[in-house]
């Protein structure tokens, strides 16, 4: 934590402060200004953030820092204006919280996210994954394509704003049986990939962190499509779940000859 007054210098470091003050003291580095201590690269950095705090709003932000030991880290650091009675900022007070940890785990987890969408768009297969209020959570790309629809026409409707009120309906009872935690396999007449007249499905319940059922769907993808559906952010774990609930086996590999998934 430290504070910094209106003419950007340095009135107040704690001792953890320091940390992210290579090569600093806290004798040295009161009374200081900001641009007095950081390299140009840095103060251009935090400039605006630190001229929006000194107007009197409450900022926070992201950035890489160097710790006294010269390792780069993330940070959070949060700006709070120290105001007078009459309204005028005196100063900032900064607090900085090294979220490296958490900031390396959510780039893994959306690298992950990235390959796992990357996996369902190319799976042969049409597949959707519905709530159990019956909207849409997510498409592959077969699946929005067959549907001659985009993604943003599907996420988030029902199954009947989708496929059409006669399809829902009769959907319907299997539904259930999905919700109620049974697989479910069915056959129906199909308008969609064209030339085909018996479209196989197999509905499969998914379990989500709540505990609440939802429902997999999945059936023949048309050959030679192209085109993209993608999958909202933070969904990776349902979408783990729509892999496992196909009944078919894949398997995708890396360069280096190393199965990935």
């Amino acid at each position: 934590m430290a504070y910094i007054d209106s003419d950007w210098r340095y009135r107040f470091v704690n001792t953890p402060g320091m940390d992210w003050l290579p090569g600093m003291t806290i004798e040295n580095v009161i009374g200081k200004r900001v641009d007095e201590i950081y390299p140009p690269e840095v103060v251009a950095a935090v400039r605006g953030s630190l001229e929006r705090a000194l107007s009197g709003e409450v900022v926070a932000y992201e950035r890489e820092g160097t710790t006294a030991e010269g390792e780069r880290r993330w940070v959070r650091v949060t700006l709070i204006p120290d105001k007078a009675d009459s309204g005028s900022v005196r100063g900032v007070y900064t607090i900085v919280i090294d979220i490296d940890a958490d900031r390396r785990l959510r780039e893994a987890l959306e690298r992950q996210g990235q390959e796992l969408r990357f996996f369902m768009d190319n799976l042969p297969v049409s597949v959707a994954y519905l709530d159990t209020r019956r909207r849409y959570v997510f498409v592959n790309r077969a699946f929005a394509e067959s549907r001659g629809k985009a993604r943003e026409e599907i996420i988030g409707h029902t199954a009947e704003e989708v496929v059409g009120r006669k399809t829902a309906d009769q959907l319907a009872p299997l539904v259930q049986r999905v919700l109620a935690g049974e697989t479910t396999t069915y056959e129906r007449e199909s308008s969609c990939p064209p030339g085909r007249a018996l479209d196989p499905r197999a509905l499969r319940p998914g379990l989500r962190a709540d505990g609440k059922s939802a429902h997999v769907r999945g059936g023949p993808r048309r050959a030679g499509a192209q085109g993209r559906a993608g999958l909202p952010a933070g969904k990776e774990q349902d979408l783990r779940q729509v892999i496992d609930s196909i009944p078919t086996r894949w398997s995708t590999w890396t360069r280096s000859s190393a199965i990935a998934t």
